[in-house]
């Protein structure tokens, strides 16, 4: 079933259960509670992440672009790249490797929107 953005739900891993707490042993229990914690923090990351493609979404509109992975789209620099003159309401100022092939330009394009963000105080 689709969602209001058209979109299907991504497929979520099933929740791991609650780890049994060893009542004898002191590392046991200590790593119980990590496992717990990290399964917890999972889930957390888990929604920040679709809250902020949303988010992400939702200021790209105007641009005819959107996200789906956030590494993966945002990787190139040219979505994030994006993102960066909608907010501003400016362009970027710098010269952007429209299609870059090589990781040398993605990266040189994600430090031009990290060197913009710097001197917007973004």
């Amino acid at each position: 079933m689709a969602n209001r953005w058209g979109r299907k739900p991504a497929p979520q891993a099933p929740r791991a259960p609650a780890p049994a707490m060893s009542s004898d042993d002191p590392h046991a229990q200590e790593e119980d509670l990590i496992a717990q914690r990290i399964a917890e923090d999972q889930g957390w990351v888990r929604v920040q992440t679709r809250t902020f493609t949303r988010w992400v979404n939702e200021n790209l509109k105007t641009t005819g672009s959107q996200v789906e992975s956030l590494e993966d789209d945002f990787g190139d620099g040219l979505k994030l790249v994006s993102l960066l003159q909608q907010l501003a309401g400016k362009p970027i100022g710098a010269r952007v490797t429209k299609k870059p092939r090589i990781r040398a330009q993605k990266l040189e394009n994600v430090k031009i929107c990290f060197d913009f963000m710097n001197r917007e105080g973004m």
